[in-house]
């Protein structure tokens, strides 16, 4: 978990891109952390976040079985889009 919240950490340093971003270590049932990036730029930061985090030598195949992602507009839950899901026959949304 070091290596992928450092990799986060170096993501959310780019001002141009990440406006804000959290990491929350949680629990239930198992350990589990929610990582949060709040962007403009949401294509660019879904393409940075697939290929930095998804496809990283060091736990890309960990994040793509035991993780999901998602895009949340402005209204929340109530409108986001699931952009990947640990479970392959999940059918993913694609940002616009």
């Amino acid at each position: 978990m070091t290596d992928l919240r450092c990799r986060c950490e170096r993501l959310a340093a780019d001002a141009a891109l990440v406006r804000r971003w959290s990491w929350q270590d949680s629990f239930d049932d198992h350990p589990y952390v929610n990582v949060t990036f709040e962007t403009d730029h949401p294509n660019a930061l879904s393409t940075l976040l697939h290929q930095q985090l998804y496809q990283a030598d060091a736990f890309g195949q960990l994040m793509q079985s035991a993780s999901i992602a998602t895009c949340e507009g402005r209204h929340g839950w109530d409108d986001y889009l699931l952009l990947q899901h640990f479970d392959p026959t999940a059918v993913c949304d694609s940002l616009p």
